[in-house]
C-alpha cells in the first residue's frame, strides 16, 4: 500500500483533527475519507452482511467512552460505497445501537444530518 504525505499548517492541522475527533475518525482516516469522496472512487464489491460484520468488530474494538459516526467503523472502504449502501449501513447501525442500548447510545446529530453515537 502505497502513501500520500501532506504537509498543513498548525492551524489547519488543529482544524483536521477537530472535525476528525468530532465524527469519530484519526486525522489520517479523515484525510483519506474526505479525498476519496472529492474524487469519487467506488469500486466497492464486498457483500453488505460482510461489511455489517466488519462495522460490528470495529465497534467492539473501540474504547469505553468514545464516539462514533457509521463512516468511522468503516474507514478505509466507506469512501468506495455508493449512496445506497452507506443508507443500509446507517440503518443498520441504528438498529445495532438500539438493540444494545446497554452498550451504545445516539449522543448527537453533527450538521443536522450525522448521527454521532456513543460507546458507554
Amino acid at each position: 500500500m502505497g502513501r500520500i504525505y501532506s504537509n498543513y499548517e498548525e492551524t489547519e492541522i488543529a482544524r483536521v483533527k477537530e472535525v476528525a475527533e468530532e465524527l469519530g475518525f484519526s486525522a489520517s482516516s479523515f484525510q483519506k475519507y474526505c479525498v476519496m469522496l472529492y474524487i469519487g472512487d467506488r469500486d466497492n464489491a464486498v457483500p453488505i452482511i460482510d461489511l455489517q460484520n466488519e462495522m460490528v468488530q470495529n465497534l467492539k474494538s473501540l474504547s469505553s467512552p468514545s464516539t462514533f459516526i457509521v463512516s468511522a467503523l468503516l474507514p478505509d472502504k466507506w469512501s468506495s460505497l455508493s449512496r445506497s449502501e452507506k443508507m443500509q449501513l446507517a440503518k443498520f447501525l441504528a438498529l445495532y445501537v438500539k438493540n444494545h442500548g446497554n452498550e451504545y447510545e445516539v449522543y448527537s446529530t453533527v450538521n443536522g444530518s450525522v448521527t454521532q453515537y456513543k460507546k458507554k
